[in-house]
Parts: structure tokens; sequence; C-alpha cells
């Protein structure tokens, strides 16, 4: 009888972990089933931990194939034009469904770029809605996701409202300079807390190409912390190397 587990846990990623080490097998030898997302809730209430249900593939590792056949976790495709729009409405649609839930009457449109589906929720932006730092809509957008595409087959789907995003973006940016400037005229590092990965992220491209600095990313989950030091420090060539993607 194929063993099948049950894992609770802060997030999906944390239970598909304990999975692994469960199993004592890497991610893709896993069929995972989202049985409910985690969520913070909305200002708190209403907080739930993740649980999945998680068992070994029943596929022969042996014959020199890694493909996963199991059509519960079907391989990452390419979306044609119409599939894209048919996802992008799909993201919508669950949005407008969300928003209507919390008693907010807001329109939802969409803009498909190579990157990502950026779902736009009409009109000004609510600091209620869009949280400390944007932790709210983010919870939002992983919702979204979650609901729209579980196994992540199509592009990312990103949750915007009044421009919210391209601020932030332009703000870490500078702020990323700030600190990096910092950085070559002490000649002493700079330690980051309480950023998300995304937040990161930016503040690493931003500086891959200072000459003078370096950063990289050490701690786990929400311990995660951002350093930004001198380049004498370590070798160029030990720059960031993709920490946060």
């Amino acid at each position: 009888m194929v063993e099948v587990i049950e894992i609770e846990a802060k997030s999906i990623d944390e239970a598909v972990n304990k999975a692994c080490l469960h199993f004592s097998v890497p991610r893709e030898k896993l069929s995972i089933e989202i049985l409910a997302d985690a969520s913070s809730g909305f200002l708190g209430i209403g907080a739930r931990k993740a649980r999945i249900l998680a068992r070994l593939l029943d596929v022969d590792f042996t014959k020199g194939s890694n493909k996963n056949t199991d059509p519960s976790h079907p391989q990452p495709i390419s979306l044609s034009e119409e599939g894209e729009r048919e996802y992008a409405n799909r993201g919508r649609d669950f949005l407008l469904g969300l928003l209507k839930h919390m008693k907010i009457e807001r329109g939802v449109s969409y803009k498909i770029t190579e990157e990502s589906i950026i779902l736009i929720i009409d009109g000004a932006s609510d600091p209620l809605l869009i949280g400390k730092m944007g932790k709210n809509l983010d919870a939002i957008q992983h919702i979204v996701s979650k609901a729209t595409d579980k196994e992540k087959r199509a592009k990312p789907i990103v949750v915007e409202m009044g421009n919210y995003r391209n601020r932030r973006r332009s703000n870490l940016v500078a702020i990323a300079n700030s600190m990096g400037e910092k950085v070559r005229r002490s000649h002493k590092k700079l330690t980051v807390k309480n950023m998300n990965a995304h937040d990161r992220k930016i503040i690493h491209m931003t500086l891959e190409k200072n000459p003078h600095v370096t950063t990289r990313s050490v701690g786990e989950n929400s311990e995660r912390i951002l350093i930004i030091e001198p380049i004498k420090k370590r070798r160029r060539g030990a720059k960031w190397q993709g920490e946060d993607q």
C-alpha cells in the first residue's frame, strides 16, 4: 500500500520540505495535493496553516528518465495566447469574487506581459487593502495565484493596485543605491532584516553591477536577512547567485 501522509506547516513550501524529509526523496519524486493554503488572514483575522497530502510517485526512476508521469502533478507548459487570456480571466473572476467577499466594490482588469499576468484592481490605492509594506496585497496575490493555478503551470500572477508595485520597486531601487553608497563610504557591512523575498531580490539585482559592494542572504524563512558588504571582503565571483529567486 502506498503511504500517504498529511502535513501541516506555516507555508506550502515548508510542508513540501517536510514531506521530502519524511520520504527522503527530492520534490520531483513526490505527488503533492494541496488541502489548504496558508493564510495570515485579513488584518490577522482568519489565519490558518497550510495542509498537504504527500505520497511517493509511482514512477520507475531507474530507467534513465526523470519525467513526471503522475497526472496529479503536471509539468509546466507554455500556454497559447488564447490559453493565457482564459487563465487571466479565471484569475480576474476569482479576484472579483474575493473582493466581493471582503465587501470591497472594485473592478478588476488585466494585462499580459512576457513575464507575468497582471491583475489590476481599479481605482486609487487603498492603504488598508495594500497593508504594511504591501503584505495584504501580497496575501491576496498568493491566494489568487494558488486558486487559479495550483501547480504553477502558467505565468505568475501579479496583483496590482494604484501602481503600487511600480512605485515600491522605484523606492527599493533608490534605497538599494543609498545603502550601497553607505557601505562603500564606511567600508562596513550593512544588515537588513524584515524584508520579503521579492524585495530582497530587487536589492540584489540593483546592486549586482555595483563595483564596490556585494550582497547575499542568510537564514531561513522569516529569519532570512540581507547583507550588503564591501567587495573586498568577498570574491567578486561570489556575488549573489539568486538566493531569493
